[in-house]
């Protein structure tokens, strides 16, 4: 993802044009706008110096352009490009049962992540609880239910990560076990990290779609398997 902005792709485009070979008529011109940036203060001194240094390289200029704001777009403008590519990753993937993205500019990241929750039809049933109190005693914090979903959801995790293939384009690993306030239930997430850079281009977009839906698909069937076993 290009993460300059206006002034930057200026000052990169006056490198391209230093680094060919040109009529001396473009030199003078160019340098003379670079120059001119310069008492503008649009350009440092040590920008200045890089650009017009024909033995200092472009991806080296562009090094040193990363670590200075002002040629950068902001943090609100590369938002707005993330949440776009997100939004084109959840129409490619539809609706999978409880997966929700996040962009994650700060890691240059769009996040899927899958929740697998301890419903309370599975505690009922596979604990054989009927009342409401003996449930309750259950589900409170640091109680049986609390220590049965540490060991259990991240064992299950786990398990299912060392047998999953490794896959090229996004990374998968789990959070700690949680506590949702407003399911009242104790859940584990995975966490599917993808380059937003790779969900740019329209045909990796859709076959990293395709392997999300497969690993998906058998994480919810593993999970649902290893729970009951």
């Amino acid at each position: 993802m290009n993460k300059f902005n206006s002034l930057g792709m200026e000052v990169l485009a006056y490198k391209e044009e230093l680094m060919k070979e040109q009529p001396e008529i473009i030199y003078k011109s160019l340098n003379f706008s670079i120059d001119s940036m310069l008492e503008n203060k649009l350009i440092d001194l040590d920008v200045h110096y890089n650009l017009k240094e024909k033995s200092i390289s472009i991806p080296t200029l562009k090094e040193l352009l990363m670590n200075k704001t002002s040629f950068l777009k902001t943090y609100e403008e590369l938002l707005i490009e993330f949440e776009e590519i997100r939004k084109n990753l959840d129409r490619e993937l539809g609706l999978i049962e409880d997966c929700q993205t996040i962009s994650v500019v700060e890691k240059d990241k769009i996040i899927l992540n899958q929740d697998f929750l301890i419903t309370e039809d599975f505690i009922r049933e596979y604990f054989l609880i009927e009342s409401d109190t003996d449930y309750e005693n259950l589900m409170g914090r640091k109680k049986f239910l609390h220590k049965f979903a540490l060991l259990r959801l991240e064992k299950i995790m786990k398990d299912f990560l060392e047998e999953c293939p490794e896959n090229k384009d996004f990374e998968i690993n789990y959070s700690p076990v949680f506590f949702s306030e407003s399911k009242n239930l104790y859940g584990i997430q995975l966490v599917y990290n993808i380059d937003v850079e790779l969900l740019e281009d329209e045909n990796k977009l859709n076959e990293i779609s395709k392997n999300l839906k497969l690993v998906t698909r058998q994480a919810r069937e593993y999970f649902n398997k290893k729970m009951v076993a």
